[in-house]
């Protein structure tokens, strides 16, 4: 389960969806969507890319995020910031000058079995086919 806000808490239209939509017509090449460095395109990899590039929006336009979009995939019902570790402080994250703060996800954690689920991307070919 992927949602663009907490419950209750926000009640303003979210971007969120229109950012994933943009995503996912146009995949980044592999090195810049594989967000885990784990060489696998996965809907983990899918969600933090959409939620940082939500982050950097607001960001450069300097407006308050009326969003912050959560994971659940541990079945627990409650929903996780996890891409917090891949945010920089900037944007409202942990990471420290851009570099990412890698953890473990263990199986009882929010991201484990999104990271296990792989997208198929894509490539677009420069050259047309004839």
């Amino acid at each position: 389960m992927i949602a663009a806000t907490e419950t209750d808490w926000e009640a303003n239209e979210t971007e969120f969806p229109h950012e994933l939509a943009r995503v996912l017509s146009a995949p980044t090449e592999l090195k810049g969507f594989d967000i885990d460095q784990d060489g696998a395109s996965s809907v983990f990899d899918l969600y933090v890319t959409v939620a940082r590039n939500l982050a950097q929006s607001y960001l450069e336009r300097e407006l308050l995020a009326t969003e912050h979009p959560l994971l659940d995939d541990n079945g627990d019902g409650r929903g996780t910031e996890v891409q917090i570790d891949f945010l920089t402080e900037e944007q409202g994250g942990r990471a420290k000058s851009g570099k990412p703060l890698f953890r473990t996800i263990t199986s009882d954690r929010d991201g484990f079995i999104s990271k296990s689920i792989m997208l198929p991307l894509v490539r677009a070919d420069p050259s047309p086919q004839n």
